[in-house]
């Protein structure tokens, strides 16, 4: 298209002249200006009062850049310095609350597609595992595992694990419960959070939990009530693993000082008076 040439809309309408100059072919200064675009539009909506002696919710040239790909050209070090002053200033006008609604609100595309993504594995690893399980002859109700089982069961495991350890972290976005150490809007924070809630829930559900998962996919096959749900605590012991690391830490804490004291490494505690509970020998 020649520069300057005024382009006709579908309905007979004429919009401005494209030119070649506002095409910009410099991914990193584009990120930027959309980075830009967005606060500036957040800080409209928020209604935020700049100075009267500053233009810094004025674009002007800057409104007209776009895209340009393999023909564009590279920003000017005004463009770039421009561009990083209003930031700057935007974001200085803003609070401490506001920034972190600003930056969550960059960041809820990422935050709605991992529950989503682990919704649908769950819902796959139980429909398989139930659609495999194998109805025996009354009045018996012993389920009988495959390896299919298996991967399913800790698919599902992983996931509701994962799905606590996001649960977690939303009840923080949203105010319901806040820890300052949380950085909900920080997306390494969100993926490694997540994963360890999948690994809590595989190692300390999959030695005990896979007998009562089996149970409870063979009782939904047969049409069972809420009420004849076996162990439904085990079914849940995975989202709750992801959700609290405290829960898990505590555990685990538990674990170790009783290996400990089975070996010798630590002193068992010792018995209050009056405690009429047996003692074991001393050795």
């Amino acid at each position: 298209m020649p520069d300057g040439q005024t382009v006709a809309a579908t309905d007979g309408r004429q919009i401005a002249p494209v030119h070649d100059n506002a095409r910009i072919g410099d991914e990193g200064f584009l990120r930027q200006l959309d980075f830009l675009r967005a606060l500036r539009e957040f800080a409209l909506q928020e209604a935020i009062k700049a100075p009267l002696d500053d233009n810094v919710l004025e674009f002007n040239n800057l409104n007209t850049l776009r895209k340009g790909g393999r023909g564009g050209r590279d920003a000017t070090v005004e463009e770039w310095n421009l561009v990083e002053d209003k930031t700057r200033k935007l974001l200085s006008l803003l609070d401490e609350g506001q920034r972190k609604r600003f930056r969550l609100s960059r960041s809820t595309n990422f935050l709605l597609f991992i529950p989503v993504a682990l919704m649908v594995l769950a819902l796959v690893a139980l429909v398989t595992s139930v659609t495999l399980s194998i109805v025996p002859p009354p009045p018996l109700l012993t389920p009988s595992p495959t390896v299919e089982h298996l991967i399913a069961f800790m698919v599902w495991l992983m996931s509701l694990g994962g799905m606590g350890a996001v649960a977690f972290i939303y009840v923080n976005a949203l105010s319901i419960q806040i820890d300052p150490n949380v950085d909900v809007i920080n997306r390494g924070f969100v993926a490694m959070r997540t994963i360890l809630g999948a690994l809590f829930a595989i190692v300390l559900t999959l030695p005990y939990g896979y007998h009562a998962y089996l149970v409870f996919c063979l009782q939904v096959k047969l049409g069972a009530t809420p009420d004849d749900i076996n162990q439904p605590i085990l079914l849940l012991m995975p989202f709750v693993l992801g959700f609290s690391t405290p829960l898990v830490l505590a555990v685990l804490n538990r674990v170790i000082d009783s290996v400990q004291i089975f070996f010798g490494l630590k002193p068992a505690a010792p018995v209050p008076p009056g405690d009429d509970r047996p003692k074991l020998a001393e050795r």
